[in-house]
């Protein structure tokens, strides 16, 4: 799911009904279970992507290192033989600049975004409960009860 998605549907679930609190009050259930659920699909996503980030570090550094010179490994990361010399101590300029491992890294970005993101709308949900309970007691005191 994307990001904007979540965020479109948590501002049409956000919204209380002023005249049926009621009925938004028992909803709260139902909010918590559907972010919750999204929540953790996301948090999947996230794992998924921060183990093949360590896979794709170590078959990087091994390219760069010239150490992974098999055809099938070659062929299987779709790249030629890397024929350069490079130092131990500077491997690590050339893996964190690769163009895979940087897509990887920003999906990874946008998937702890997600996560943040989702964290603190179930938050929210948790506080919805004191917020309904709140305009009902205000109600009462500006009704004279």
């Amino acid at each position: 799911m994307k990001l904007e998605d979540i965020l479109e549907n948590w501002s049409k679930d956000a919204l209380y009904d002023d005249l049926n609190l009621d009925r938004d009050s028992l909803a709260i259930s139902s909010l918590h279970a559907k972010y919750i659920q999204i929540l953790a699909i996301e948090r999947s996503l996230l794992r998924s992507c921060m183990a093949k980030k360590k896979g794709l570090y170590k078959d990087l550094r091994e390219y760069y290192l010239g150490t992974l010179n098999n055809p099938d490994d070659l062929e299987r990361m779709s790249r030629e033989p890397f024929l350069h010399k490079v130092l131990k101590n500077e491997v690590h300029n050339y893996v964190d600049s690769d163009s895979e491992l940087m897509k990887l890294d920003n999906r990874i970005s946008m998937q702890e975004e997600k996560v943040e993101t989702l964290t603190s709308i179930i938050k929210a949900i948790h506080q919805r409960g004191y917020d309904i309970k709140s305009a009902i007691e205000w109600r009462k005191f500006t009704n004279g009860f």
